[in-house]
């Protein structure tokens, strides 16, 4: 009979996903990029939450309690197993794997109790659920953190304005880039895609991001051209360095260039200039084209992270990821000084209300330097944030 009832339910969360979420998480993406004023903007806000009511149900109303232990402190882990979070929060929380002791299943509505239950006061709690998951627990530190941020680059004005709001740096390198002598093409060609797919993206993503690389699945059609990605190229002396996979959005003004590539057999400069002339010939190529705006994908929710800050010295802009449907609540009334400046290393991206704030944890055993404090606080303006956010622990 138990194993009827889980067919059953099984076969009610295909239904689930195949009729409810997938299209709506379908529309969701075709509407990345719309601004603030479109017309469209209330329909995707109503989309995005019935998004996320269907993932919460699609978890069953479930979550999976886990206590990991390192060498300095503890942290209590409650996912709802969909979230795909685990090795990115061990990667970033501990520098070795910690040992992790089971504490069971619950329902989500005993959340509260799951805190209390197995959480200690030195112990960092980190929820990893469905954004409309909230709890009422109290707690010295109580921040929600989106596991991602979109990334977007305003191309509706002059390439003189795009190129201001880049760092004097990264202006610096696209002129030397410009006078170099690389090739660009654009194609659709399946051929090509394939090609990138296994000699550029997937080595790349694996390299640079291991056992936490999330891999995309790319739509390789047979008649390509009916399509509506593209893919982007760059050569040196004929030799393939890098490319990306982007595609118009159906309902804004909007070109996604998600998926990145390279040659992993060439020199790391070669490669890094490469990626630079890519991203330059993307942007050039989307304000000759007319779009407003260039979403060059997602990044983790860091000031200290360094694909959020390649990004932002290219004067991109960061907001919430309507895709995704996680958030990462951290909550705690004290905690070990190394992992205070654990956190305060790692600069976390907190969002409280409408904004996106750095975050800082002020505490005499851990102080943070003035200048460093300073340089988060530009970093976070240079990046279009909403300062940082100070928050005072026991000492």
């Amino acid at each position: 009979m138990r194993k009827v009832a889980v067919g059953l339910l099984n076969q009610a969360k295909k239904l689930l996903f195949l009729c409810f979420i997938g299209p709506i998480e379908k529309v969701v993406h075709e509407m990345v990029g719309v601004r603030k004023e479109s017309i469209w903007r209330r329909l995707l806000a109503l989309l995005v939450w019935l998004k996320d009511l269907g993932r919460l149900a699609y978890s069953g109303y479930r979550m999976d309690a886990k206590r990991w232990n390192g060498p300095e402190w503890s942290i209590l882990y409650v996912s709802d197993s969909t979230t795909n979070s685990e090795a990115e929060l061990q990667y970033l929380l501990f520098d070795e794997k910690p040992s992790e002791l089971w504490l069971g299943r619950h329902f989500t509505w005993k959340l509260k109790d799951v805190i209390r239950r197995y959480g200690t006061p030195d112990c960092l709690v980190v929820l990893d659920l469905n954004r409309l998951i909230k709890t009422s627990f109290q707690a010295k530190l109580k921040i929600r953190i989106a596991p991602w941020l979109r990334t977007f680059m305003d191309v509706s004005g002059t390439l003189d304005a795009t190129l201001q709001r880049m760092t004097r740096e990264r202006r610096k390198n696209i002129r030397k880039l410009i006078v170099q002598r690389y090739e660009f093409a654009i194609s659709q060609d399946p051929a090509d895609l394939e090609i990138f797919h296994d000699r550029l993206y997937l080595p790349h993503a694996n390299r640079r991001f291991g056992e936490r690389a999330i891999i995309h699945s790319i739509d390789i059609p047979r008649d390509a051209s009916a399509k509506r990605q593209m893919l982007f190229t760059v050569r040196k002396h004929g030799n393939l360095l890098a490319a990306c996979l982007g595609r118009f959005r159906r309902y804004a003004n909007t070109f996604s260039a998600i998926d990145l590539g390279e040659d992993q057999k060439s020199e790391f400069s070669d490669r890094e200039n490469a990626v630079e002339a890519l991203y330059w010939h993307i942007i050039t190529w989307a304000h000759a084209n007319h779009f407003n705006l260039v979403d060059f994908g997602r990044t983790r929710a860091r000031l200290n992270d360094g694909v959020f800050e390649f990004k932002r010295r290219w004067g991109m802009r960061f907001c919430k990821d309507i895709a995704g449907y996680a958030m990462w609540t951290f909550l705690a009334s004290d905690l070990p000084v190394p992992l205070i400046r654990r956190l305060n290393q790692l600069a976390f991206i907190a969002e409280t209300g409408q904004e996106n704030r750095g975050l800082i944890l002020v505490s005499r055993q851990a102080p943070i330097e003035e200048k460093e404090r300073l340089r988060l606080k530009k970093v976070a303006c240079q990046a279009g944030l909403d300062g940082l956010l100070e928050i005072s622990m026991p000492d």
